[in-house]
């Protein structure tokens, strides 16, 4: 069964380089903490901190890390995105 997604709008990634914002489906169970920067007026429209917590492939199997995402929705946005995204996994 597939996992429950949610869309949003990344404007920085500690992962990637990014030269312009893009869309990205996140996986809801990866997300490890939200957090609402909105205050800190960055001039790219950032309003939200997401970090993920990955399984990546290492030499020794795999490893967690984290990954932190810089996003245009807002706190309010991304928390009703999830809790959306949860529940239609439930029905």
């Amino acid at each position: 069964m597939p996992q429950p997604r949610i869309d949003v709008t990344v404007v920085k990634d500690s992962s990637d380089a990014l030269v312009a914002a893009r869309s990205a489906l996140l996986q809801v169970d990866l997300i490890a903490t939200v957090v609402d920067v909105s205050a800190a007026s960055d001039p790219s429209g950032v309003k939200t901190k997401i970090t993920l917590s990955e399984i990546t492939d290492g030499p020794n199997g795999g490893q967690r890390g984290a990954r932190t995402l810089m996003v245009m929705e807002s706190y309010q946005a991304v928390c009703m995105l999830i809790k959306h995204a949860e529940n239609n996994e439930r029905t």
